[in-house]
């Protein structure tokens, strides 16, 4: 559900941001002129920094959803999962605990297995590709 309305936060980004920057120049004209006296000295028209400004606040609010998503989602997951990993991985034979007793098919985070793994996957994916565009400081 959350991921749900990550992703649709994310698709009303350009409409959420137009309705923002319209409200803007209706109370404040200063903005306005003062990007209409940028675009001549940089010589590019207002109508493409409005563009510009609008794709960059669009791709960075995006990857701040994105990220922070998949980031709570680790985060999240290493919460769930943690008081399982001792006893799964090892078993206490003095209390003659067999781990298969206890994590059957009928227990919720054994049902919810392939979904959390299906994240994590997106997760590292994500993360991945995201570090493999940062430049590492001793390249």
């Amino acid at each position: 559900m959350y991921k749900n309305q990550i992703n649709r936060m994310i698709e009303e980004l350009p409409h959420k941001l137009q309705k923002l920057m319209d409200e803007k120049y209706k109370k404040i004209g200063a903005f306005s002129r003062l990007i209409d006296q940028l675009s001549k000295i940089m010589s590019i028209p207002f109508t493409d920094i409005e563009v510009l400004a609008k794709e960059i606040a669009t791709e960075s609010l995006t990857f701040i959803l994105t990220f922070g998503y998949y980031t709570t989602c680790l985060f999240v997951l290493s919460i769930i999962t943690c008081p399982h990993t001792t006893d799964s991985r090892y078993p206490n034979s003095e209390k003659n605990w067999n781990p298969l007793e206890k994590y059957t098919e009928s227990m919720p985070l054994i049902k919810m297995l392939p979904f959390f793994i299906n994240e994590v996957k997106e997760a590292l994916n994500y993360l991945s590709e995201l570090y493999s565009e940062i430049p590492l400081p001793y390249n």
